[in-house]
């Protein structure tokens, strides 16, 4: 939709005539008006949507003011904070190089593990990323150890946006760099990791 249209949209819910305010620091906008009975109201809306935030009478105008107003700001802090975690991920990068070693843990009333290898690194921010096999010790009736086989693949290439070591695998699963207990060679040995399900 244009801002025009949803503009025009926002205003069909308001009914009465309405004077569009604008925040300087942020999407904020609000519409504000007067019932038939001259009760001051206003209806505020953030970023594209169109279902207002909130839509509230007011005793009088200063009050309404006031709510605006502080609509307005705890907008402006939102979209701060948003800039602040979007420089904060840019400036740590990726995280991760070829070769790198990722796990996840994750389950309901499981702990389920896999292992993954960083494979290529692709434009800026992105990875691909390959789940390798593992050895598995188990300890007692379903679970027990698993550490990886770095170099044996058993899941076809993935392509994820990495941040900070980290890589979203799916829905429900986050990878995150595994570093290395000791180096024999051009070899990693990786520390076992524990689960409690069928593997």
């Amino acid at each position: 939709m244009t801002p025009d249209q949803i503009d025009a949209a926002r205003r069909m819910q308001i009914v009465h005539k309405s004077r569009r305010v604008t925040a300087k620091d942020s999407s904020a906008i609000a519409y504000v008006y007067e019932q038939a009975d001259g009760s001051p109201c206003a209806a505020v809306f953030h970023g594209r949507s169109l279902k207002p935030s909130w839509r509230y009478r007011f005793r009088n105008a200063d009050e309404r003011t006031r709510r605006v107003m502080a609509f307005f700001k705890a907008c402006a802090e939102h979209a701060e904070r948003q800039a602040k975690r979007k420089a904060d991920r840019k400036a740590a990068g990726r995280g991760l190089s070829v070769g790198d070693v990722l796990s996840t843990c994750w389950g309901y009333e499981q702990t389920n593990r896999e292992w993954f290898e960083v494979t290529a690194l692709i434009g800026q921010t992105m990875v691909e990323v390959r789940e390798i096999a593992r050895e598995v010790e188990e300890t007692s009736w379903q679970q027990g150890k698993t550490v990886p086989v770095v170099g044996k693949y058993v899941g076809e290439p993935l392509r994820r946006r990495a941040a900070d070591g980290r890589v979203r695998i799916d829905d429900v699963r986050l990878a995150t760099l595994e570093t290395p207990l000791a180096r024999i060679g051009s070899k990693a040995v990786y520390a076992a990791q524990h689960f409690t399900a069928y593997h």
